[in-house]
């Protein structure tokens, strides 16, 4: 069973200004949650407040019924959210598969990440350091330690990054397969995949509110969140996205600014 969300007006301010604004849509349990913009537009932040781990100040969040940040994450694991989420790229594949399973509270095995790996055809050698594995097998096996414990949901940011286009369809193929096996997939990118963008696309209105619709893309039903470009928030002289990881509400499951790589805290925790 996958997650239904529902986000009602949702809003994050960081130091300087907005992160994201007046954010509505609705996710059924079932469909696939694709967040778009460009840099800078709050899709890393918006995939964190989903994953009950990014404050908001205004507006409501339910998943699954939950509003609390905590009960939220003990629901939706975050594979990579860079640079607050991300896998450590001077570490090993073993490495990682062993500091997940050391760290799980959910008495993980090697052998059931080794199977997650194995569902997303993930190519990558034991002793190849991270930094070693070509794009599309990074992010899959950063979604691969992330639903090893079998998750509801599982948050992927910038899914598709340094990927070239063959390699972009690779991945959204298996996050779309994941999906469809029951565990919500709430991922972005710069744009939808080809076939979402035709009738999936959102629009954003003039005072900043993004916009969502679903619609059947041929491959199952796809939610489309687009947030607007940065500049239809902030002045010149305001930076675009704050660091995420002075805004974090939980910590995240592996981060370079953390001491461990692995997937630690399974359960988040509420600002």
């Amino acid at each position: 069973m996958g997650v239904t969300i529902h986000a009602q007006g949702i809003t994050a301010r960081g130091p300087r200004g907005p992160v994201y604004e007046n954010i509505s849509f609705t996710s059924a349990d079932g469909q696939m949650t694709i967040v778009t913009g460009p840099a800078g537009s709050g899709r890393t932040s918006l995939l964190l407040t989903i994953a009950g781990r990014w404050r908001t100040i205004a507006g409501q969040l339910r998943v699954d019924g939950l509003t609390r940040p905590r009960e939220i994450a003990s629901r939706v694991q975050v594979a990579q959210a860079p640079p607050a989420v991300d896998l450590d790229d001077e570490l090993r594949v073993h490495e990682l598969i062993e500091e997940r399973r050391l760290f799980s509270k959910n008495r993980l095995s090697v052998a059931d990440i080794e199977t997650a790996m194995a569902a997303l055809d993930v190519h990558a050698d034991g002793d190849e350091f991270i930094h070693q594995l070509p794009a599309p097998d990074r992010v899959l096996f950063s979604v691969a330690l992330a639903i090893a414990a079998d998750p509801p949901a599982v948050v992927v940011d910038d899914a598709t990054r340094n990927c070239t286009p063959d390699e972009a369809d690779r991945v959204w193929a298996m996050l779309r397969q994941l999906n469809a096996h029951g565990c919500s997939v709430i991922a972005s990118s710069l744009g939808a995949p080809t076939t979402a963008t035709a009738t999936a696309t959102a629009t954003a209105t003039g005072d900043t509110t993004a916009a969502a619709q679903a619609t059947e893309d041929g491959e199952g039903s796809t939610v489309v969140v687009a947030l607007p470009h940065p500049r239809d928030r902030y002045s010149p002289d305001e930076p675009d996205e704050p660091d995420q990881r002075d805004q974090l509400a939980a910590p995240g499951q592996h981060g370079h600014h953390e001491q461990h790589q692995g997937h630690r805290d399974d359960e988040g925790r509420e600002a």
